[in-house]
Parts: C-alpha cells; sequence; structure tokens
C-alpha cells in the first residue's frame, strides 16, 4: 500500500481528494490536513509516499512543505489557478491537479495504478531540477 497525505485548506477539495485515493485499491489515506503545517507534520510522521498539495495553503504553502522536507515523496500539487502548473513541473511533481475537482474520471483509478511504478521511481522531489521545455508533451488533468 502506498500511504498518502492529503493538505487542502477547502474542505469540499479534502473530500474528493479522499474519495479519489479511498477508490484506488494501492493507495490508502494516512493523513487529511488542513494547512501546510499540520501537512508537514503528517508528512514526517506517517512516513507518505505521496503528497496530494494545495499550492496555496495557510501556514506553509504546498511549494515550503516540500521544501521543509528531508526525504521528499511523490508530490501532486492542486490548486485553483493552472499558472502554478510550469513551476510544480519544473520542480518534479508527478501530476497537477486544477480545481473544482469534477467527478472522477472512469479510470482513474487504472491510471493511478499503471503508472505508479514509473511516477514514483523519478527522482525525488526537488533532488534535480529539469529543465523547462516551452513545447513540453506534459499536460495537467482536471478532476
Amino acid at each position: 500500500m502506498i500511504s498518502v497525505v492529503i493538505a487542502d485548506d477547502e474542505p469540499l477539495a479534502r473530500y474528493k481528494l479522499c474519495n479519489y485515493v479511498s477508490a484506488v485499491p494501492l493507495l490508502r489515506v494516512a493523513a487529511v490536513c488542513h494547512d501546510g503545517k499540520e501537512a508537514l507534520a503528517a508528512a514526517i510522521s506517517t512516513r507518505a509516499e505521496l503528497l496530494f498539495l494545495d499550492v496555496r495553503m495557510p501556514g506553509l504553502s504546498g511549494t515550503e512543505v516540500v521544501a521543509s522536507l528531508d526525504k521528499v515523496p511523490a508530490v501532486v500539487f492542486t490548486t485553483a489557478y493552472d499558472a502554478y502548473a510550469v513551476q510544480a513541473f519544473d520542480l518534479g511533481a508527478v501530476d497537477y491537479l486544477l480545481k473544482p475537482f469534477g467527478p472522477r474520471p472512469k479510470h482513474a483509478d487504472h491510471r493511478f495504478v499503471h503508472n505508479r511504478k514509473q511516477r514514483l521511481a523519478r527522482p525525488p522531489f526537488g533532488s534535480r531540477r529539469r529543465p523547462h521545455h516551452p513545447h513540453s508533451t506534459r499536460h495537467h488533468h482536471t478532476f
């Protein structure tokens, strides 16, 4: 099982992310947090392998949480602002979800399972900075 920490200051976003993660058999919600300081503590205490972090939260931002960790797990940033997507992928995020989250895609759990090994096998978040390519084929998902 992959342990997951979810951190978002919006109750509806936390609820939807918990539902999405709970529907994927290989994922286990280890902690649900409402701000960045709580997310940092949970990431450390649970030894989470995957973080869903809101980019803008009270206390610490998602990027500040990641910068504060000695050992950084895979990270999926969530936000209502698509302007952060380039920064997130430049920092090595495994995915980027735009709010508001809609209904879970029909095959979302299969995508998580199928891509699990490749995404979690990447170098730790922030361990090496990949150059931004303006014509990158990367895209973000809207849930």
